[in-house]
């Protein structure tokens, strides 16, 4: 692909095209770039996320920025953010990857009305979305609610693989500098040891233990306090927020043990979170059950009232006797006392 050089090597190159794509309004900024609405008269819109001039001189940012592009290109899945194409013009490099329209998941988690039961949906399909990675051999490494993006139908789908590396490959994290969010890092990554899968699963927990309670395990000042409380403090037992079952605080915990042996796998993770929300559906409808009855019972009260003036007005004779037999049927078996066994003769003999 190609780019006019006027345009792409510009600060902001909107305007520019990328190959059949014209670059229209920024969708996000970083420190690394932006990404741009990409439009065409033809066929869907797509993201393009462009390296600014002093990131794409960077040979570890450009790494990193092709590697992303190339692993999530090899991770075909609904909930993974797909990869379109992949380029470089003049020294700038791009990815143009699908259009996803629907917010974050850290904006649905800033909402103070969202609903428990879509948050727990959409952290059911990002566990499921990075099992499969882990199931591929790929570490995301950077898991966190921005990394999240929402669908206009609410599905979830992960993106930024820029820090996901190969399981059996070594690591860009080199002496001093630790890349990943502070906020949600694992203990490992904080002592400076590889990443695992583990390290995934600690960070879903950090998101799981926000969603139910509203606040992250940690809080610090700095960087360098949220290192160190995750590597050497424990996080306080969840106080589960109303609508969210309780039975999740333990796996937001399991997900938090300092020690990655005694974290469940990601596919643990999809299915608890699942098989949780699944059960508080089931409840809630259990609890409408009382509710409906209440509603049959009345209706068949006040049945037999109701069909009098039906019948002079729209019914024929047949039908209304028909109708008011019914009511009187259903009104004796809701209400009637139930026939009392007959007692059997005595023997005199």
């Amino acid at each position: 692909m190609t780019a006019p050089a006027s345009k792409l090597t510009a600060q902001r190159p909107t305007g520019a095209k990328v190959g059949k794509y014209t670059l229209k309004s920024v969708l996000g900024q970083g420190g690394h770039g932006d990404v741009h609405l990409g439009v065409t008269g033809r066929g869907p819109n797509v993201a393009v996320k462009i390296l600014n001039a002093e990131a794409s001189r960077d040979t570890d940012t450009v790494t990193r920025f092709k590697r992303e592009a190339d692993t999530a290109r090899r991770l075909e899945h609904p909930g993974i953010v797909r990869i379109v194409d992949v380029g470089s013009s003049r020294g700038r490099h791009y990815i143009i990857m699908e259009l996803v329209r629907g917010g974050s998941l850290r904006r649905l988690l800033d909402r103070k009305d969202a609903p428990p039961g879509k948050v727990l949906a959409v952290l059911a399909e990002v566990a499921t979305a990075l099992a499969f990675a882990h199931a591929q051999g790929v570490v995301h490494r950077d898991v966190k609610p921005e990394n999240v993006l929402l669908t206009r139908a609410g599905r979830a789908k992960v993106a930024d693989f820029g820090l996901a590396r190969a399981i059996d490959q070594s690591s860009l994290t080199t002496e001093g500098r630790i890349l990943g969010t502070a906020i949600y890092m694992s203990p490992e990554q904080v002592r400076g040891r590889r990443a695992t899968a583990a390290s995934d699963v600690y960070a879903m927990g950090i998101v799981l233990y926000e969603a139910l309670t509203g606040a992250r395990p940690f809080n610090a000042d700095s960087q360098l306090g949220y290192l160190y409380q995750h590597a050497e403090v424990e996080p306080p037992r969840p106080v589960v927020r109303k609508g969210y079952p309780t039975a999740l605080a333990a796996l937001a915990l399991a997900c938090l043990a300092k020690d990655p042996a005694d974290r469940p796998t990601m596919a643990e993770v999809a299915e608890r979170i699942a098989a949780a929300s699944h059960a508080r559906a089931r409840r809630r409808w259990w609890w409408l059950v009382p509710a409906l009855l209440a509603v049959v019972c009345a209706l068949v009260i006040a049945l037999p009232s109701w069909l009098d003036p039906l019948c002079g007005d729209w019914f024929g004779a047949p039908a209304c006797r028909w109708a008011r037999q019914g009511a009187r049927a259903a009104h004796a078996a809701i209400f009637s006392e139930p026939p009392r066994p007959h007692a059997r003769p005595r023997d005199h003999r």
